[in-house]
């Protein structure tokens, strides 16, 4: 396969001062990716989603991480299915969760699906049935965050009942338009006005700034 030279790496300003919600990043490549390099490699591009986030959505979380706990990083890409959770959980395991069309995304472990270590950076990708098609399955919900648990005694990322989180990838969307150039507008996955009740990291602040 090719190698493409990166040429500037974007963090997060925000990132490493506090939790870890801003763990986003972005890498601008030197050169565009040709044609020819899109068609032989399997290349495409996802947009983000920006519709309602909903309990029981569909998503599938991508990543290298460990299939378990005491195991190695896979060699090879993994997919596990992911169903967002809106229960009293997501809040009890992290005061910080207000909502999954907030900062960050909840997810119950409740059959032994979920990420691991080494999955954080991985993209939670949109996986309804009704829109089971490859345009669909290029919309980005989240990023793999972290695990969580309630019960001390339960911190294994295979057990049930641990909570998995995604930063949002529709809170950062200002952020990500900003930092790459390109316009919101191409940015969406879904061509309309968003139903998002806060626009931007102001608003949300504003919301929650005597929130301690």
């Amino acid at each position: 396969m090719d190698e493409i030279s990166i040429k500037s790496i974007h963090i997060h300003e925000k990132f490493g001062h506090g939790p870890s919600l801003n763990d986003i990043g972005i890498m601008v490549l030197e050169d565009v990716i040709s044609e020819n390099q899109e068609k032989e490699y399997g290349i495409e591009y996802g947009k983000i989603f920006n519709k309602l986030i909903y309990e029981d959505m569909k998503t599938v979380a991508i990543g290298w991480g460990k299939q378990f706990q005491d195991g190695n990083s896979s060699d090879k890409l993994r997919v596990t299915d992911i169903l967002i959770s809106d229960s009293k959980l997501c809040e009890s395991a992290d005061f910080r969760y207000d909502g999954n069309n907030e900062m960050s995304i909840c997810s119950e472990n409740i059959n032994g699906n979920g990420i691991c270590g080494g999955d954080s950076g991985g993209p939670l990708l949109y996986n309804e049935d009704n829109l089971e098609s490859n345009n669909a399955k290029k919309a980005v919900v989240g990023i793999s965050m972290k695990m969580a648990g309630i019960d001390q005694n339960k911190k294994k990322c295979e057990e049930i009942g641990i909570i998995n989180y995604f930063v949002n990838t529709f809170y950062h969307l200002d952020w990500i338009s900003n930092t790459s150039g390109i316009p919101r507008s191409d940015l969406h996955h879904n061509h309309f006005d968003n139903q998002y009740q806060y626009q931007n990291q102001d608003q949300y602040q504003n919301k929650h700034q005597n929130r301690n």
